[in-house]
């Protein structure tokens, strides 16, 4: 999806912009940080870390798309942008659902080890 994000961007582009090369930009999106370097996650707390990064960085590229939409004057290319922030915003949801599953996962295994605490006492 991201691959299909980046192509409708760059013909948005290359419309706006004919003959023109973008500057290079050294920001990676999240997930390629992610996939080039080794995480272990060992815990679900390592988990939730990565998916909190994660819906930042979708919460972000969603503004950046309904930000550009309302910038630009072809209809066209404001339903684009209105796609891809609805396409981002779906994204968080589903990171923010993963989230909230885990949550309770570490919750649970924080009382679970709180009450084992308070037995030995």
């Amino acid at each position: 999806m991201e691959e299909n994000h980046d192509r409708k961007v760059m013909e948005i582009f290359n419309a706006l912009f004919p003959g023109e090369e973008p500057s290079e930009v050294h920001f990676k999106t999240w997930s390629q940080v992610f996939k080039e370097r080794d995480y272990r996650l060992e815990t679900v707390k390592d988990y939730l870390d990565i998916l909190s990064i994660g819906m930042d960085a979708e919460q972000l590229s969603e503004g950046v798309y309904l930000m550009l939409h309302d910038l630009l004057d072809d209809p066209k290319h404001k339903k684009m942008f209105l796609k891809l922030a609805e396409d981002e915003r779906y994204h968080y949801e589903f990171l923010k659902q993963e989230h909230e599953f885990y949550s309770k996962i570490e919750a649970e295994k924080a009382l679970k080890e709180l009450i084992k605490e308070l037995r030995k006492r």
